[in-house]
């Protein structure tokens, strides 16, 4: 993950009370194209394009037309949800052709015209377990990646998270990975990162963080995909819905959000969870990585967070209750 991040950078104590913005269609419920075709209004979820291999000197281009998303009517809320899973991409028949992971991106991202030889290079920045040097990178392997990256969309102030349900029916060793960045200028200003291992059969709200929230930006993009790089199984199936992020702010929805007491912190063994109002509750503790790692219900009442097993360091305890969120730095030592 930490070198997806790393390319993706190449190319291009606090408590706050915040709320859900939708993205465009991020419930997923606008769709164009024809059937085998077909992707969600305002995303990109297929490679379509041309590689281009060299036939007796002469340059040919091979044409990709891979779609890894498709509509459902297995929705959190509404009519439909996306379902992503790998696919198989590259030139038939031959060595050059590798299992992508199924993904799904905020923006509509043009063709792409890129040489075979390219393809491999990327393949080895993500699969190549002796890591990314930028300084080893073809600078015409960068441009040729831009071209497979959508542009997202307009954002003027980097979220405090990214948030969207899924369920997940991993094969092998398959995980999902997220991947948002706010950009100003065409430079990357912000993260939220996350990889996710665990199977969910039901409905499972996720909700990221970003490294620095509140940062001023011109857009934000979202890549969400479904299995891991050259090792994808083609099995491994993903649905997500309800895609929104989180903004800080002052406004009115904000002045009247529950507020949420926790200690004590720093902490040991626990994290107790006290809320102003008694209506039902979810926390989440992430690391600094965005990794998911408690998820505890709560009815109303106060609820306990068990931080026993985690490692001595920084962590983010995220609550969320009415369509508010509720950030919280939580230290344990």
């Amino acid at each position: 993950m930490k070198k997806l991040l790393l390319s993706l950078t190449m190319l291009f104590t606090f408590s706050l009370l915040t709320a859900q913005v939708p993205l465009n269609n991020g419930s997923f419920e606008n769709w164009n194209g024809s059937a085998s075709t077909q992707q969600p209004n305002g995303w990109t979820t297929a490679l379509v394009g041309n590689i281009i291999t060299e036939v007796f000197g002469v340059q040919v281009p091979i044409p990709v037309n891979t779609y890894f998303g498709s509509r459902v009517s297995d929705a959190h809320n509404g009519s439909y949800a996306l379902q992503l899973q790998p696919a198989n991409v590259g030139i038939p028949g031959t060595e050059y052709n590798i299992n992508f992971p199924g993904v799904a991106q905020l923006g509509v991202a043009e063709g792409f015209n890129i040489p075979l030889q390219a393809i491999l290079d990327i393949v080895s920045m993500f699969t190549d377990s002796t890591g990314v040097n930028p300084g080893d990178i073809d600078p015409t392997v960068l441009t040729s990646l831009a071209q497979v990256f959508a542009p997202g969309d307009s954002c003027s102030k980097t979220p405090q998270s990214l948030n969207f349900w899924m369920k997940f029916a991993p094969m092998e060793n398959d995980e999902v990975q997220v991947i948002a960045y706010s950009r100003s200028n065409g430079q990357p200003v912000s993260y939220a990162e996350a990889s996710i291992d665990q199977p969910a059969n039901e409905y499972t709200y996720v909700s990221i963080p970003f490294d620095t929230p509140g940062q001023p930006c011109d857009s934000i993009s979202i890549i969400i995909m479904a299995g891991n790089f050259g090792t994808a199984d083609l099995n491994t199936v993903l649905l997500v819905d309800d895609v929104t992020i989180t903004q800080a702010g002052v406004g009115v929805a904000d002045r009247n959000a529950t507020q949420f007491h926790t200690y004590p912190n720093p902490a040991t063994d626990y994290v107790r969870v006290a809320p102003e109002v008694a209506e039902p509750y979810r926390c989440q503790v992430y690391d600094l990585q965005g990794r998911l790692l408690r998820v505890v219900e709560s009815d109303g009442g106060q609820a306990t967070v068990d931080v026993s097993d985690l490692a001595r360091g920084i962590y983010t305890l995220t609550i969320d209750q009415n369509g508010m969120t509720s950030n919280h730095k939580v230290v344990v030592r």
